[in-house]
Parts: C-alpha cells; structure tokens; sequence
C-alpha cells in the first residue's frame, strides 16, 4: 500500500463547509450474527442524479457515529464530511463499533496482541454496509471509500486488506497497522492517505504499545 493524497478525501478534511440544508442522519439497522448493529447514513437531497460516491467513516476506540459525525459530544474533524453530502454528491455511513474487553466501543483490526476488541466479524459487516447502501442508497461500486480515526483507522486496514477490490481508496487518522497482525499481508494495491502525529501519546509514530492497558502493539508508521 503507498501513501498518496486522494483528492476527494484531501478536499473534504480540508475545505470549508458550505451546506445549503441540515442534513438529516438516518438511522440503519442491520442483522448481523453477533446481533443488531446501528448505523448512521446521509445522503443527497431527494433527486440529486446518478450514482453517488461512497464515504464510509469509523469512530475510534469508545468512540460513537454520532460523536464521528458531530451530533454528539466533543468536536470531531470528520464531522466535516457532512458539509459535503450535497456539495458533493455523497453518500455518508457511519457504523457504531461493539463493545470490546474492556467495555468500550470498538473495531475487530488486525491486532492479535490486542485484549479490547470486539470479537465479532467487521469486515463483514463493512461488507453489508457497501451492498445496503448500493442496493438502497444509489451509491456508486467503483467509488466506495473508508476513512476511520484510530482503532477504527485500523479498522480501515484490515478492510483494506480483506476488501481491496471493493474500495477505491482509503484513509487513516492517528493509526498504525499491527505489529503482530492476525491478517494476511496487503495482495490489492489501494491509494491511501495516512495521517499521523509524530508526538501522538497513544498510537507511537514510530511504533510500539498502544496507549494504555492491553491495546497491542503497532508497526511505525514510516515502516
């Protein structure tokens, strides 16, 4: 996987918001084995034409879709995707994570050394995500992204590597992939832009334990 700027995800981070309505969030619900997941989904205003892309946005460890999106306490970059759903013509889903060892919302990534994730199928469920909202929602197949901040940043690597074929590109925030990877090794090139701080206190620049109390450990971002 190489580290390159992905346009669309490079303009949404980092442009203005310029919304012409409130959009509104649906709330989704979703059978899967493990249980009813929740999932928050906008789009277009009614009679927006043709297909539209697909941004697919993960909150992070004990984190929320509606905290990722805005709608919830604390301030959220990527709640800016929001402002783009008309400008733009997206489609925005924002899953919610299960509860993991330690009692807090969570993504099932690569890391095996990790003890607070989620025992429960993601990549599938970010399977049924893609087909519900190109099935129900006109979201284009040939333009589905996924971004996601920390563990849910490794979350997008673990997707990247198990539906590479059905992503356009990807992006991450403050995260690193697995030192000790439960996950095969990357076969489907993908663009990707990762975003990382170099003094982050949790997810080490240069590699190592994650945070505090059992969260694994990372390769460096560099590496």
């Amino acid at each position: 996987m190489r580290h390159r700027a992905l346009p669309l995800l490079v303009a949404a981070l980092l442009a203005p918001g310029a919304a012409a309505r409130a959009v509104t969030l649906e709330t989704l619900t979703l059978e899967r084995p493990e249980g009813p997941r929740t999932v928050l989904l906008a789009e277009p205003a009614a009679g927006a034409p043709g297909l539209h892309p697909l941004v697919i946005v993960l909150h992070g460890h004990g984190g929320s879709a509606r905290q990722m999106l805005g709608r919830g306490p604390g301030k959220s970059p990527l709640s800016l995707w929001l402002d783009r759903v008309d400008r733009d013509g997206l489609v925005i889903v924002a899953p919610d994570g299960l509860r993991g060892g330690d009692g807090k919302p969570g993504w099932n990534d690569c890391r095996r050394d990790a003890r607070t994730k989620p025992p429960v199928d993601d990549v599938g469920l970010i399977g049924e995500v893609i087909d519900r909202a190109v099935a129900e929602h006109d979201a284009d197949p040939a333009r589905v992204y996924l971004i996601g901040m920390s563990n849910g940043g490794m979350m997008a690597f673990r997707a990247a590597i198990e539906l590479g074929p059905r992503l356009a590109a990807f992006a991450t925030v403050g995260a690193s992939m697995a030192a000790d990877s439960l996950c095969p090794a990357p076969t489907h090139p993908l663009p990707v832009l990762v975003m990382a701080g170099t003094a982050d206190p949790l997810v080490p620049y240069a590699g190592g334990a994650i945070g505090h109390g059992h969260r694994g450990t990372v390769i460096g971002v560099e590496a």
